[in-house]
Formats: structure tokens, sequence, C-alpha cells
């Protein structure tokens, strides 16, 4: 049975995250404040959504898109917000946009399926991986996921200098409004979280901190959020694969020991299964199958068979 490793930071963490207390209205409102979440698998971002704004609609589909804004990885945004981040923390291929246009301008406006834009982007460009091309028009702002059906659809959204400017001053405050949602959606975090979470260069991250708002306050380099929910004991989540609250910061052994995380990431190869976590702390894995049990305590049994059935 998993020890727990520091069980009073998680509970504060699934708090500030909106998984043991509702913080949105919608899967929308949740996207936005988080600024972007985790998108590798579409499931699991859908369920992290759903469990912390309530179930999907059309609405939610029309606001919502993945694309490739950071880590190379791909997550889920806004399309308020999506373009301007990208624009801030992607690190492009090699490969110039330019060469790709042709792609590019025989996407249809409806959008296409994976398989036809795979096979487009080989029959146009051979020579390269179809997912070289297609991260490429995305981290130019220039593609994106959309709607239930995740079709690849030319897309340019609001960037950064439509949103902030184009000064130092400008690019400035972007990061600090980046800042701000990752702090109000995971503290208590420590500025190295955000800096392993966003890549963005430290000494930027350490000038942004200096403009937070004042909800948030720096104390020896970890950030808290004052304005957060109280941590609730005794909570039960099956959480998505690539769940932010295991994937959000540099250290995951404050929800699991070391034996724990091997099975949860098998190698540490960036596979992750999708965890059981009991009152901060992973207590189990689930598959469509079924939960595996790792010790998961009486009490949090029923919950967790109520959220199996429901999914």
């Amino acid at each position: 049975m998993p020890q727990a490793t520091n069980r009073a930071l998680g509970r504060a963490r699934l708090a500030t995250q909106g998984l043991s207390t509702r913080r949105w209205a919608s899967p929308a409102d949740a996207a936005s404040a988080f600024g972007l979440m985790q998108g590798q698998d579409v499931a699991s971002a859908l369920l992290s959504l759903e469990l912390r704004g309530g179930q999907l609609t059309d609405a939610d589909w029309a606001e919502l898109v993945r694309g490739y804004p950071m880590r190379n990885t791909l997550f889920v945004g806004t399309r308020a917000d999506m373009g301007w981040m990208t624009d801030l923390c992607a690190r492009p291929f090699k490969e110039h946009v330019g060469q790709f246009r042709d792609v590019l301008e025989e996407i249809p406006e409806s959008g296409f399926s994976r398989a036809e834009f795979k096979a487009l982007a080989t029959r146009l460009h051979p020579e390269l991986p179809q997912y070289r091309v297609l991260r490429t028009l995305m981290e130019e702002n220039l593609v994106y996921y959309t709607g239930r059906e995740q079709l690849v659809t030319r897309l340019r959204l609001p960037g950064l200098a439509e949103v902030f400017g184009e000064t130092e001053a400008a690019r400035r405050a972007a990061v600090t409004e980046l800042a701000t949602r990752y702090f109000r959606t995971h503290a208590p975090a420590t500025l190295d979280d955000f800096a392993w979470w966003s890549k963005l260069p430290k000494r930027t991250i350490a000038a942004a901190a200096r403009d937070l708002p004042d909800d948030l306050e720096v104390r020896d380099g970890q950030v808290i959020a004052l304005d957060a929910p109280a941590p609730t004991p005794r909570t039960a989540f099956l959480l998505g694969g690539f769940d932010e609250y295991i994937l959000g910061y540099q250290d995951r052994l404050f929800a699991m020991d070391v034996q724990t995380h091997e099975v949860l990431v098998p190698g540490n190869r960036g596979v992750f299964r999708r965890p059981v976590v009991v009152d901060g702390q992973v207590r189990g894995m689930w598959t469509k199958a079924g939960i595996e049990d790792r010790g998961i305590p009486a009490y949090a049994q029923p919950k967790l068979r109520r959220a199996f059935k429901a999914l």
C-alpha cells in the first residue's frame, strides 16, 4: 500500500484544481481558468474537463481547441487563449511554415479527419512524417483540432501581439497572465513548477512573478493562492491518464511513493496510466475493465464504484 508523501499538500491542490470543490460552471470555464490543460489523450482530457466543470455541451465544444502550445505536447484550451499562449511558449521544429502552405491551402473549411490530413501531408511532403507537418502548422497558430470529431481545421486565433502587444513589457504581461492562471489552479506550487510546466526562462518568470495579483502570495519561492477553497479530506476520484493533478508539477511524489509512480508511469517513458486518487494520494489504477485496488480504503470504494459506473 503506498504511503502518503504529503497528504496535506495533495488535499490543498485537489481543492485549488477544482476537483474536491466545484469551482467552474462549465468545462470551457475550467479550461479558461487553467489556460492550458494536458490534451495528449482526448478521452482523458475530456474527463479532466468534466470533473472540473460538468458535462460537455455544444457550447463548450465550440470554445475548445487542441494544439501544440508548449512542451512539444498536445494541450486543450479555449479559442480566446490558445493562439497567444502558443506564440508565447511554443518551441517549433526547424521546418518553416512556408514549406507547408500547399498543405494548408488544401484543408477545407469544414476540416479534415486525422486520416485525411495524414494522406494529404504524405502526398505533398512524403519526405517528412505527417506529424511534423501538423505540429508545425499548429505551432504557427494556423491549424487546430476542433469540435466533437476533433477535425484538423484551419483556424487563426488571436495571437500574442493582438492580445498583449509587441513590446517586451507586453510579453512580460503575457507571462504574468499565464503564471496567474497556473497558480490559481495549481497552488500551492513553486516558481520552479511553473518553469517546468511552461518551459519559459526562469529569469523571465522571476520578473513576471513580481506582477502577480494580490490573491497570489510568493513565500520563499512557493506561491499560495489566498482565495483557494478549503481542502477537503477523504475524497476519491478516477482521473484521466494525463490529468493536471499528476502532470501539473515537477515532482509528483507528493501524491505517491516511488513504487506507485513506477506503476503509474512504467519506465518513466511518458505513458501514464489512469490513477485512482483517494484523499490526495494515488491508491490504484483503473481501466475500462475495472479498478485495480492497491490499498483503497473502504470509505472510498462506494464512491469509486459509482464513478466507474457513470464513466
